[in-house]
C-alpha cells in the first residue's frame, strides 16, 4: 500500500485512503463496540497520548484494552489491509438460511428472521466462513431475512444483496 500523497497514482485513490476509509472505518468500529464504549476508548487515547506523536499500534493498545475484544478484524483488515466486505442473502429452504461472505475482511453481523407465523429471530454469523448455512429449529418455516438489518457494516460495499424475501 502506497503511504506518501505524492506516491499515489492518482488525487481520487489519496482522498479515498486518506479521508473516506478511515472515517467509515472508524464509524464501523464503533457501530460495532457501541457509541459509550467507543467514547471511553477515544477519551482514554487522548488522555494517555495529548501531548504525545502516537503511532498506529498506540490507538490499537488502547482500543483492546478498552474494548476487552482483539479487534483484528478492524486494525488487520481496515487499518493495514485492503479488505472489502460484501455479505450477500443467498436463499431460503423451509427453516434454513444461507448466506455468503464475497471480499476477504471478516466482520461478525447480525441476522434477523421472520417466520411464516410472524415471529422473528436475530442471530449472530460470525462471516468467518464465506457461506454458512443456518438451520433454526423453529416449526414455522422462514419468511425472509436480513443481514445487519441495522447497517453497521458502513464499509459493506452493497446492501442492496443483504436482505431476500421467500419466493
Amino acid at each position: 500500500m502506497l503511504g506518501r500523497a505524492w506516491e499515489f497514482p492518482n488525487w481520487g485513490d489519496y482522498v479515498v485512503a486518506s479521508y473516506a476509509k478511515p472515517d467509515l472505518a472508524l464509524l464501523t468500529l464503533e457501530r460495532q463496540l457501541g457509541e459509550p464504549l467507543m467514547l471511553k476508548l477515544m477519551h482514554t487515547y487522548f488522555m494517555r497520548y495529548q501531548f504525545d506523536h502516537p503511532t498506529t499500534e498506540d490507538f490499537r493498545e488502547v482500543a483492546v484494552e478498552v474494548s476487552g475484544q482483539p479487534l483484528d478484524w478492524f486494525f488487520e483488515g481496515l487499518v493495514e489491509g485492503g479488505e472489502t466486505l460484501n455479505y450477500v442473502a443467498r436463499s431460503i429452504q423451509g427453516e434454513t438460511i444461507t448466506v455468503e461472505r464475497k471480499g476477504e475482511l471478516v466482520i461478525p453481523a447480525e441476522i434477523t428472521v421472520t417466520f411464516e407465523d410472524g415471529s422473528r429471530e436475530t442471530v449472530i454469523w460470525d462471516g468467518v466462513k464465506t457461506e454458512n448455512t443456518i438451520k433454526f429449529g423453529k416449526h414455522s418455516p422462514v419468511r425472509s431475512f436480513i443481514i445487519d438489518p441495522q447497517h453497521r457494516l458502513l464499509i459493506e460495499l452493497d446492501w442492496t444483496d443483504n436482505h431476500l424475501p421467500k419466493k
